[in-house]
């Protein structure tokens, strides 16, 4: 009777154990994904959705600082098969060139046609082409308690935003 009673402790202990686990990892996922979007992320979704060139800007400058302060401008984003396009810097020159870009185009007339044309290109070529995800795993890798806690972030990897190919 006494080593079923022991065996019944075990159990409920294993038991408690996992849900605990189980509890922690839920709410720290939920608190990663959280800290990603509330710090950085939102800047970016910000400057999608922003239909001026000089709000687009504005967003991206600031998408651009929140990633610097984070210290996600070098490294690699993943621990296994990194590759150029999973490198943070190489991700960085691409943001700066899309910076860049706008730039210039900011200096047009808005209402000249090819301001229009190049706020259409902007928006359906260039931030749909850009891999925000690249910079999401590197955040999660640059902790390795987040990113062993996380299970992904609301994108994937070498997923582009609009398109289902790998890069």
């Amino acid at each position: 009777m006494e080593e079923n009673y022991f065996g019944s402790i075990i159990v409920v202990c294993i038991v408690l154990l996992i849900a605990g686990y189980i509890t922690v990892f839920t709410v720290n996922s939920i608190r990663n994904g959280y800290m990603w979007e509330n710090t950085v992320n939102s800047y970016f979704e910000l400057a999608d959705r922003a239909s001026s060139i000089d709000k687009k800007l504005e967003y991206l400058k600031q998408y651009r600082a929140a990633l610097m302060e984070k210290g996600l401008n070098a490294g690699q984003s993943r621990y296994v098969r990194p590759t150029p396009a999973s490198d943070l810097s190489n991700q960085m020159i691409i943001l700066d060139t899309l910076i860049i870009r706008m730039e210039d185009a900011q200096k047009l007339s808005s209402s000249s046609l090819e301001y229009q044309q190049a706020i259409k290109q902007i928006t359906t070529d260039e931030f749909q082409g850009f891999n925000s995800c690249v910079f999401a795993n590197g955040w999660a890798r640059k902790s390795v308690w987040r990113y062993l806690m996380n299970t992904g972030f609301s994108c994937q990897e070498g997923k582009y935003a609009g398109s289902d190919s790998d890069y």
